[in-house]
């Protein structure tokens, strides 16, 4: 019979008894540092090493010139008809004006009903990029931007 594999001091169970082992409160484990290209561990590695400070990253801006997507894409539609409708808007209340306005590209293959998803999906992006903007629960406004030539 073997012996009980033994505790590791960090944590209240066995290692892996539980799949994921989350570490004690009362023992420190330790931070890593930061270390530059020569491998030293300072702040300020120019003033010890030799090599001068790389350059700070320019912060990274989420207002982009973006093209205001067109008619014959799906944002685009959704876009175009989303901007016909009284504002705010439920997001069904524009699956079904898409379909009403182009039933062959939202309608459901075969029958004569709205895909709702095709739109659904459809809406993150837009309002990631800014073309509409989340009020409450499922429900949306078109913004005043207009795309740059």
């Amino acid at each position: 019979m073997r012996p009980p594999p033994a505790l590791d001091p960090r944590t209240w169970v066995r290692p892996g008894a539980l799949g994921y082992v989350a570490p004690r409160p009362d023992v420190a484990t330790p931070v890593p540092q930061r270390r530059d290209a020569c491998g030293e561990v300072a702040p300020d590695h120019s003033a010890t090493c030799g090599t001068p400070a790389p350059k700070p990253r320019a912060p990274r801006t989420r207002e982009v010139a973006r093209r205001e997507p067109g008619v014959d894409t799906l944002p685009g539609a959704i876009l175009a008809v989303a901007r016909n409708l009284a504002q705010p808007f439920h997001r069904a209340d524009l699956a079904v004006a898409c379909w009403r306005q182009y039933p062959e590209r939202f309608g459901l293959r075969g029958h004569n009903l709205p895909d709702s998803n095709k739109v659904f999906c459809k809406l993150p992006g837009l309002t990631r990029r800014g073309w509409l903007r989340w009020k409450a629960p499922c429900t949306y406004t078109t913004t005043g931007r207009r795309g740059t030539p």
